[in-house]
């Protein structure tokens, strides 16, 4: 298991942070945000731009 950097910041304590990041990680090493902005950028990447929609993160 590789650890993870969580560090405070601008108005903000490490406990939040911690909480923070534990919330958005629901079993998973990237916060669940960037899971799915990955996922929506995988799946534009191999069509034709005329092709591409915008999709939202949340539906």
């Amino acid at each position: 298991v590789k650890p993870m950097f969580i560090s405070l910041g601008h108005r903000i304590s490490l406990e939040t942070s911690i909480h923070y990041v534990l919330e958005c990680s629901k079993g998973y090493r990237l916060p669940e945000p960037t899971r799915q902005a990955d996922k929506l950028s995988k799946n534009n990447a191999y069509r034709e731009p005329e092709d591409v929609q915008q999709d939202a993160l949340w539906q």
